[in-house]
């Protein structure tokens, strides 16, 4: 049966076709995660970029928010990211190994990893890196081939486009500097005017964000450069959980052929589209490993790695005559389908895990009904209030223009849009199922317990706040 599948020219069709309909179905049903109401509320306070990443996320949910505001509306973009990735990594496949069937495997091995669905439902800056990463190194390669004016620009265009969706852009273009320096014209290329206007054009549309970030003392390049290097000690443990992680969310198979094909680079070096293409991922690869071992990574950093080395990935697998090879990738196919549906099926229905311990869904359930009850509880001059900047982005979504004021000591986002808390804050606390009710001392000297909701939420009347 996967011969046939394989070799079928309506494959990439079919999968886009059932892959539209499956994360729109979700789309509709399913409440908004913390990221997508956070970036949903960079569309609303619209800037020219954020405290955390670069607008572009923003700006698109900002175009969105035009169209309604609606959990499915906010969610258009990530679809048609996903569906613009999976037609790309095909195309891209093909034009790399010149083979039907190892683009028709690629994609089948897209659509196979699960946290690219969660990635193709809501948008985050991840999710944006997906088609700009592989159209990137595409057309670096077609432009080596042919170095023309056109061919130059939009590599500038999608370059700035890729910073703009997110900080990671600057290891891409490190990557890309080791493609043109490996390749046949090496250091010659820096003295082209064409690669000159590729670098105006990247930075044209970078202007944004450094102006953004003189307005604020520079926090959101200090708040990258601190991220993942905390004052803590490197630990392979971290490292470990970072890759057990991404080996389970991106299927076994790829997690262990990503590897093999860096650990066999000699290989792949004479091919050379094959080593452009790894020496374009390298730069992220290192950086993010390293910095998992003082922080375990977030497994959706890395999307773009694991994606990108599936025609190599796809080549391989198809010139295996091995027996024990075809039924492995059988294998990790039905795995990665499973794992899917079951946790897309989990997100539709959040109920049937809540007698599960850990219950898996539990942050899914109940933020909508805890910003209104939050706002029915609420006074003309009182705010509604959080303990954690991870309690904040649904109540203020979901509260919205309600100001809504987070305790913590961290000064991010929330503090440039609602202000940072006082002594003279005041209002309504809200603390989701995981935050105890006597957490409210470490905010507050007095606070009334005024309310709780179905699923956990509790509700208290404070005053009088405890700054450290």
């Amino acid at each position: 049966m996967l011969p046939s599948l394989l070799a079928s020219p309506r494959l990439l069709t079919q999968l886009l076709v059932t892959t539209i309909l499956l994360h729109l179905l979700i789309a509709v049903i399913t409440p908004l995660t913390v990221d997508e109401a956070h970036y949903a509320l960079y569309g609303q306070f619209l800037d020219w970029s954020y405290f955390d990443h670069p607008p572009l996320v923003g700006w698109l949910q900002a175009l969105a928010l035009q169209i309604g505001e609606n959990e499915w509306q906010l969610r258009l973009w990530a679809l048609l990211s996903y569906a613009l990735s999976l037609w790309l990594i095909h195309g891209y496949t093909r034009y790399l190994t010149h083979s039907l069937t190892s683009a028709n495997l690629a994609a089948l091995l897209f659509c196979a990893m699960p946290i690219l669905h969660v990635l193709g439902i809501g948008l985050v800056p991840d999710t944006l890196l997906l088609p700009l990463s592989i159209a990137l190194i595409w057309r670096a390669q077609q432009t080596l081939e042919k170095p023309t004016t056109r061919n130059w620009l939009i590599i500038g265009l999608l370059l700035g486009l890729s910073a703009l969706s997110k900080y990671t852009a600057a290891l891409f273009a490190i990557g890309l500097l080791l493609v043109l320096l490996t390749s046949t014209h090496s250091w010659r290329w820096f003295i082209k005017a064409r690669f000159w206007l590729a670098v105006f054009v990247a930075g044209l549309l970078s202007l944004p964000i450094f102006y953004w970030n003189m307005q604020h003392d520079w926090i959101s390049i200090h708040y990258q450069l601190n991220h993942g290097r905390p004052a803590q000690d490197f630990e392979w443990l971290n490292v470990g959980q970072s890759q057990l992680s991404q080996l389970f969310l991106y299927t076994p198979l790829i997690w262990f052929s990503a590897w093999l094909s860096l650990l066999a680079f000699k290989e792949w070096w004479q091919p050379i589209a094959y080593r452009q293409l790894l020496l374009f991922v390298l730069p992220a690869l290192i950086i993010f490993t390293i910095s998992s071992g003082k922080e375990p990574s977030l497994p959706h950093w890395l999307a773009f790695f694991y994606v990108l080395l599936l025609p190599l990935m796809a080549h391989q697998l198809i010139n295996q005559q091995s027996a024990w090879i075809k039924k492995l990738l059988t294998a990790n196919l039905i795995y990665g389908f499973t794992f899917t549906l079951l946790v897309l099926t989990l997100s539709l229905f959040p109920k049937l895990t809540e007698h599960w311990s850990p219950n898996p869904t539990q942050d899914l359930i109940g933020w909508k009904q805890a910003a209104e009850i939050g706002q029915a509880l609420r006074q003309t001059d009182e705010s509604l209030i959080v303990s954690h900047w991870v309690d904040a982005s649904r109540i203020a979504w979901y509260a919205r223009p309600t100001p809504v004021v987070v305790m913590d000591e961290r000064y991010d986002q929330f503090d440039i849009w609602f202000g940072s808390p006082n002594t003279d804050t005041h209002g309504i606390l809200i603390l989701p199922p995981d935050r105890p009710e006597q957490s409210w001392h470490s905010y507050f000297q007095q606070c009334q317990r005024l309310a709780h909701s179905g699923d956990g939420f509790q509700f208290f009347r404070c005053k009088q706040a405890k700054l450290s």
